[in-house]
């Protein structure tokens, strides 16, 4: 590919001479990564295909431009998944830079945004090379955590900081619809749960039927071609599963006896399906490894419009999909603050949905209970709950609700029920009342 059409492709890419659509700020993922770079250190953005890395990327030229008074031409965008581009391997990326470079003419230390890098062979030795020799500060995104492979944790150990984009928060949804959050909040959840957080799925007409198309595409082009899965059917049963039983307890054998699959084919397939941030497992707490790796597994869908769209569901879902919103606003916290997220479960059933553990201990204990108004159902989850703060020795617990509120003492516990609409707004503003 010659120059001149590589300086077409870049100028199509970059706000060089045009202005280019950024979308709403996400200004929580601009800030982490303004923080990281120029730091001599590399920031991988990974997450799901339209979860809005893109556009990310696009937000941050124009921070840089308007806030910290970058120059334009110091800074360099481009999607390695663009058609026009071949000789997918790292010459590209030296041809890449080359025509920028003799057409930019940047005065100081260029910042290139490379998005879906995980299409250039060997990627991550180039991108070191570039930064050890400082000649360009480095963001790179990818839809795949495999991006993040153990070869590529030892070569840049201590030089790279990964951030994973989600789909919307609660709070960016209520933005972007110019929701009031004091008022109506309550109502929009509904909504929320219904079509998820896809940016632009939100204001989108046909929200299911681009739904259906975004889990073929991420089926597709991050599973069935990247791991070269010749048994399509199986691993898009497997994906129908799960996303048809958010918030569900899994093991392997028993999907052996429902999917007629091999136990080895679904332990790999799920290992693709979570690398493609599709889907997530979370562990049971234990001090022992053992039972934690022998117990069985929740798992939890990217996000519940998907869940909706592409499984299959009933209304009696929706205190599944509750503790699948309210997941996905934990395990954000696990890259902000030191925690791990697991589910709790002593020897006599009693589950709690999360636990939040900080040096091997439970500090923060968190129960979904979307229907307080049925008398046995949330007496289980009650003697759950003070079952894992007694054994935990915590004074007290969370009970996320649909849209009750109240304070219980019970024992000598506090019980704080919390709407799930208030919970998802500030998760953080719980945590820290503990």
């Amino acid at each position: 590919m010659d120059k001149r059409e590589l300086v077409q492709v870049l100028d199509d890419w970059n706000s060089w001479n045009h202005t280019i659509p950024y979308g709403i700020i996400r200004s929580d993922y601009l800030r982490r990564i303004s923080d990281n770079i120029h730091q001599n250190r590399i920031v991988v953005l990974t997450g799901a295909r339209r979860s809005g890395k893109s556009y990310i990327l696009r937000q941050l030229m124009n921070h840089l431009v308007k806030e910290k008074k970058l120059q334009k031409n110091e800074i360099m965008m481009i999607n390695l998944e663009d058609p026009r581009l071949s000789n997918l391997t790292t010459t590209i990326l030296d041809e890449i830079f080359e025509a920028y470079v003799a057409n930019q003419k940047p005065k100081n230390k260029p910042l290139l945004l490379l998005d879906e890098i995980q299409e250039i062979k060997d990627w991550e030795k180039w991108v070191l090379m570039m930064t050890e020799l400082e000649k360009a500060d480095i963001v790179v995104t990818g839809s795949n955590s495999k991006l993040l492979s153990q070869e590529l944790s030892t070569l840049l150990t201590g030089r790279h900081i990964q951030i994973t984009v989600y789909p919307f928060s609660f709070v960016e949804y209520l933005n972007l619809l110019n929701i009031n959050p004091a008022i109506e909040a309550d109502s929009a959840l509904d909504g929320y749960i219904q079509y998820g957080g896809f940016p632009t799925i939100i204001k989108a007409t046909n929200k299911e039927e681009m739904l259906i198309q975004y889990a073929s595409d991420i089926l597709s082009k991050d599973l069935v071609m990247r791991y070269r899965v010749r048994k399509t059917q199986e691993i898009r049963n497997l994906m129908n599963y799960y996303l048809s039983n958010p918030a569900c307890m899994i093991t392997y054998t028993s999907l052996k006896k429902y999917l007629q699959m091999s136990v080895d084919t679904i332990i790999k397939f799920s290992e693709y399906l979570q690398s493609a941030y599709l889907v997530f497992f979370v562990k049971r707490y234990s001090e022992h490894v053992k039972e934690q790796e022998k117990s069985p597994k929740k798992v939890y869908a990217i996000d519940t419009g998907l869940s909706q769209a592409v499984g299959f569901h009933n209304s009696a879902n929706l205190g599944r999909m509750v503790e699948n919103v309210v997941f996905l606003a934990l395990k954000k916290l696990e890259e902000l603050i030191p925690v791990s997220l697991y589910y709790w479960k002593d020897d006599r059933n009693r589950e709690v949905d999360f636990v939040l553990v900080k040096n091997y201990r439970i500090q923060h204990v968190i129960q979904v209970c979307e229907n307080v108004r049925q008398p046995k159902a949330l007496e289980r989850e009650i003697k759950s709950l003070l079952s894992c703060l007694q054994k935990n020795d915590l004074q007290k617990g969370i009970i996320v609700t649909r849209n009750h509120a109240e304070e219980k003492q019970i024992e000598d516990k506090l019980i704080q029920f919390v709407p799930a609409y208030l919970f998802l707004q500030d998760p953080m503003k719980f945590i820290k009342e503990y």
